[in-house]
Formats: C-alpha cells, sequence, structure tokens
C-alpha cells in the first residue's frame, strides 16, 4: 500500500511527498518528473501542456500513474488535474491511503503565479480560471481522499509532521507508522 498525497498544483505535494517518504522511510514518486522522463526529459510539464495541450498532457499523465503505481509502499505525488479523469481516481484509490493536501486559496494562488501563469489557466483573466478548477476539483479531491490536511501557514517540514500524525490518528498500518 502506498501513500498517495493529491491536491492542487502549488500545494506542496512534491516538496511534502519527499520529506514524508524520508521521515517514513519510504521511496518517493513524484508523476510529474515521471511525465517528464518519458518526454525525455527535454521539457517540464508546464511546457510539454503548452506545447501540446490538454489531451496529449492527459495520456501522459495517465501513463505515468500507472507507471508510479507498478511498485508498492511508496509516497506518491499525484499531478494535481489527475484526479479529473475516473480511471486515474480508480489507479490512485485501489489499494492505497490518499491524503488531500489542502492550502488556503490565497496562499495557494500566490504560489502558483509566482512561477508564471500556468498554462491552463486563461491568460486574460488567471484568477477567474484558478477559481474555476479549484471549484471543480475541491469536491473531487475530498471524495478520493482517506484524510484531508491543511498546511496553509505550516513549513514544510512541519506539514509533513502533520500528515504523518494524521496518519496515525486514522491507525493507517505501514511500516514505520504507529
Amino acid at each position: 500500500m502506498s501513500i498517495v498525497l493529491i491536491g492542487f498544483k502549488g500545494c506542496g505535494k512534491t516538496t511534502i511527498g519527499k520529506l514524508l517518504a524520508k521521515k517514513l522511510k519510504k521511496g518517493f514518486i513524484d508523476t510529474d518528473s515521471v511525465i517528464e522522463k518519458m518526454y525525455n526529459g527535454n521539457l517540464s510539464c508546464r511546457e510539454i501542456y503548452k506545447k501540446h495541450g490538454n489531451d496529449f498532457f492527459r495520456k501522459l499523465e495517465a501513463e505515468a500513474l500507472k507507471k508510479s503505481f507498478k511498485t508498492n509502499d511508496k509516497i506518491i505525488a499525484a499531478g494535481g488535474g489527475a484526479v479529473l479523469d475516473e480511471e486515474n481516481r480508480g489507479i490512485i484509490k485501489t489499494n492505497n491511503f490518499v491524503v488531500y493536501i489542502k492550502l488556503n486559496k490565497i496562499e495557494l494562488y500566490n504560489r502558483i503565479i509566482k512561477e508564471g501563469i500556468p498554462a491552463f489557466f486563461d491568460k486574460t483573466n488567471p484568477e477567474r480560471s484558478f477559481e474555476e478548477l479549484l471549484k471543480t476539483r475541491k469536491p473531487v479531491y475530498y471524495q478520493l481522499a482517506d484524510v484531508s490536511v491543511n498546511v496553509s501557514n505550516l513549513s514544510p517540514d512541519k506539514a509533513a509532521e502533520k500528515i504523518i500524525n494524521q496518519l496515525k490518528n486514522v491507525k493507517y498500518s505501514c511500516r514505520g507508522i504507529r
């Protein structure tokens, strides 16, 4: 059984996931990194999306998810939009423990925009795009998650500790969490 981190772009899945993996002595997989390697490492996910569009990117994302779940007992950071596909949701949920990493809207939006406007946002009104995507995805994140952890205003290390405490509280039975 793996621990799968879900949440909107910029919520800290990768940073927190690496810390969780270290603290729990597990391997770590970032599906965005898998996508980039599948694309020969020439472009970032943002650039792949921008160059090839949503459909192409989502197909790569689905393949990356399948590859990521071939091994067990890992911490896996799933791409923010991966949950939109029903087959992906099945892969994420099957025999895994799912943690929704939440962040307050203002902090989340500021983190995202700091890197530039994502290709999947409307360039003329990125804030509206963000609001619409968050409104669409949030219920899916909640539905898929075994636990939801708000990491607003926490350092990555404190966020990882909070997640570990949540896992203990729900009696998640896995090596290293008791």
